[in-house]
């Protein structure tokens, strides 16, 4: 299951509509440390369960993708 992020309910909901499957939406502010906190809660619960894999797919998505954009 994969994660979309975002600050605005409807603009959330909407990108969540539009992927379609196998994706939930966690509303929430990445500026916001309680924010930042209920997103890790969701995604990482229980921690144990990352793999590499899933690792190096939300570096890639978070990291890799952000540098390669400028």
């Amino acid at each position: 299951m994969t994660k979309k992020t975002g600050r605005r309910q409807k603009e959330l909901d909407e990108a969540v509509k539009g992927i379609g499957a196998n994706v939930s939406g966690v509303q929430g502010d990445i500026a916001q440390l309680a924010d930042l906190d209920r997103l890790y809660e969701t995604e990482f619960a229980p921690f144990g369960a990352v793999t590499e894999e899933h690792f190096d797919r939300l570096f890639n998505i978070n990291v890799r993708g952000t540098l390669s954009a400028q």
